[in-house]
């Protein structure tokens, strides 16, 4: 096995011991019986496919990176916050971000005798997700609003960041700053909840049409209609109450300090990469995307946002003398 490959490989080896010590974490502080019986196949069978992956890499005691132990506390914290619906959650996003990394190796190696064993693991993860999302589905858990709330704090941390860049050029009193990024949080929060109400009220209609379509076409053709999967659909208000709400506390949080007198960039700027930490490691999670990446992306997003808007803002009050 040449080195590249064998690099290649011993990432599943650290990614199943990652969900296993995940899973027995979590089996260790879950009272609900439904969701230990859950818990319990799960760290049997990641038990298995951890094994399976040392004995082909020959990985015979793996640890976990700081990195990977900084994610796994940020999973049970989540648990500890939400409680049992945060354990749901995570069953599922685990599960799906599992098909997805083995359904990649599973097409490299399809026509190799790994690639049986691999398409095992991948029939485990998809059955996984089926219970994940069925224990998700009878407890009423809303994906919709959760994503709501993630996305509409994203956009408001990253409007902010830009904002400031902006505002720090401008005014020489950073009271002023947070004032103004306070006016545009609330009005940022106001146009993206109206945003959110009118295009997922749209989405609605669209779907509605599309499922009167399929029941007309199928009684023409004398067929008998499927019943969809219940899966609940929130409604455009309360998603868009959502969107306005984290929105505006995306956008407050970053800006806060200078409301309360903070007399240096330093202790807002600390403030705002704490909530990129926390922003990257939930847009990962419902995403199913590698935290570490969508950090980078985050960071470089950001960093470039504020420096284009301060060199901007720089730029005119230099060339019309403004002073503030």
């Amino acid at each position: 096995m040449e080195d590249k490959e064998k690099r290649y490989l011993n990432q599943f080896v650290t990614s199943e011991l990652f969900d296993l010590t995940l899973y027995q974490e979590l089996l260790r502080i879950e009272k609900e019986n439904s969701l230990k019986a859950i818990l319990s196949e799960l760290v049997e069978i990641e038990k298995k496919h951890f094994e399976f992956w040392q004995g082909v890499t020959g990985v015979s005691q793996p640890k976990l990176s700081v990195f990977l132990k900084t994610k796994l506390n940020l999973f049970l914290i989540f648990r500890k916050i939400f409680g049992p619906v945060a354990t749901v959650l995570i069953l599922e996003m685990i599960e799906i971000y599992g098909i997805k990394k083995y359904f990649l190796v599973w097409q490299k190696y399809k026509e190799t005798p790994l690639g049986e064993k691999i398409k095992e693991i991948l029939k485990d993860e998809f059955e996984h997700e089926d219970k994940a999302i069925t224990e998700r589905i009878q407890r009423k858990i809303s994906v919709d609003k959760i994503r709501s709330a993630i996305f509409g704090f994203n956009d408001g941390l990253i409007e902010i960041f830009g904002a400031l860049g902006g505002f720090l050029a401008a005014f020489q009193n950073y009271f002023l700053v947070g004032f103004a990024g306070f006016i545009v949080g609330l009005a940022g929060a106001i146009s993206m909840g109206a945003s959110a109400f009118l295009s997922t009220k749209s989405e609605r209609e669209i779907e509605e049409i599309e499922e009167r379509k399929k029941e007309i076409l199928e009684q023409i053709n004398f067929k008998e209609t499927k019943e969809s999967p219940n899966f609940k659909r929130e409604d455009a208000l309360s998603l868009s109450f959502y969107v306005g709400i984290f929105y505006f506390l995306g956008a407050l949080l970053p800006v806060s300090p200078f409301l309360l007198g903070a007399k240096s960039v330093i202790f807002p700027a600390l403030i705002g990469l704490f909530l990129v930490l926390i922003l990257s490691f939930f847009t990962a999670f419902f995403a199913g995307e590698n935290l570490l990446k969508r950090l980078k992306s985050n960071l470089i997003i950001i960093v470039g946002v504020i420096l284009i808007t301060y060199s901007i803002s720089y730029l005119v009050k230099r060339s019309f003398g403004i002073e503030i």
